[in-house]
């Protein structure tokens, strides 16, 4: 990833879970989500009408801000009404 002639090895390894609600969240991902990253406070209310975007797809939208060492992950979106998929199940 950027590393010229140098080899080198990417390892990504992930877990997950639910919690009861944002306040079941740690102090630490509540404060970033309240002072940085509002949108995730509420998931969407619809399937989103736009590209999907895996974690490898994002980084790379950002990746040559994260080493002017201008990005903090994830990069706050703002908050707005994202437009709903509409759905015809008919077909």
């Amino acid at each position: 990833m950027k590393m010229g002639a140098l080899e080198g090895y990417m390892l990504y390894s992930c877990t997950g879970g639910t919690v009861a609600g944002i306040d079941n969240l740690p102090q630490y991902m509540r404060d970033d989500i309240e002072n940085r990253l509002p949108l995730f406070k509420h998931a969407p209310k619809c399937v989103l009408d736009m590209p999907d975007e895996t974690s490898w797809t994002y980084f790379g939208k950002h990746f040559d801000d994260y080493l002017k060492g201008g990005v903090q992950f994830p990069v706050p979106a703002p908050e707005e009404d994202f437009p709903c998929r509409t759905w015809n199940f008919t077909q």
